[in-house]
């Protein structure tokens, strides 16, 4: 007997619940079939297709659509319903394999949480770090056609921020 993954039921789940790391630091439900909701928080990061995250009460993941927009437009502050594949990339928690996508409502996008730092815990999360500074201001190259890396600091801490060419913020100077 055959099965079409497309056949089996998604089971609905809040974002936590398919979140949980197994001993190597993956997603332990990495190809479970499920169906959640929660707000956008981001932009699309995809000039075709979908790449965005949303969150629920729970957490946050990332969805993600290399072709398909299913006719959907990214928005900030909106509640969208999803289903499809739990998958893991580049140490990010993503919805893949999407069979659907639903704009439920309308909303508005939570305040951003103030951190001192980045870790497991703010993955998928909106956040916000307070006084910093580009630490080579000459990384700001937004002649590249995918975006950019640059480093930033608190002046204790360094991270690296990726400047996306979707974003508003690709075409601003240093």
């Amino acid at each position: 007997l055959t099965i079409d993954a497309s056949d089996v039921p998604a089971v609905p789940y809040n974002i936590g619940q398919i979140s949980s790391q197994n001993a190597n630091g993956q997603p332990d439900s990495v190809g479970v079939k499920v169906a959640i909701s929660g707000t956008v928080l981001s932009i699309d990061y995809r000039a075709t297709g979908l790449d965005f995250f949303i969150h629920d009460a729970t957490d946050g993941i990332e969805i993600f659509s290399p072709a398909s927009s299913f006719g959907y437009t990214v928005a900030e502050g909106d509640s969208v319903a999803a289903i499809g594949s739990v998958g893991f990339f580049n140490g990010a928690l993503q919805l893949v394999n999407l069979d659907t996508l639903y704009k439920i409502g309308v909303g508005t996008v939570p305040a951003p949480t103030v951190v001192q730092d980045l870790d497991e815990t703010t993955e998928a999360e909106l956040v916000r770090i307070n006084n910093v500074s580009l630490v080579t201001p000459s990384q700001w190259d937004n002649t590249q056609t995918s975006g950019f890396n640059c480093d930033i600091t608190d002046g204790q801490n360094t991270w690296i921020l990726r400047i996306d060419e979707q974003s508003a913020l690709f075409n601003q100077p240093a």
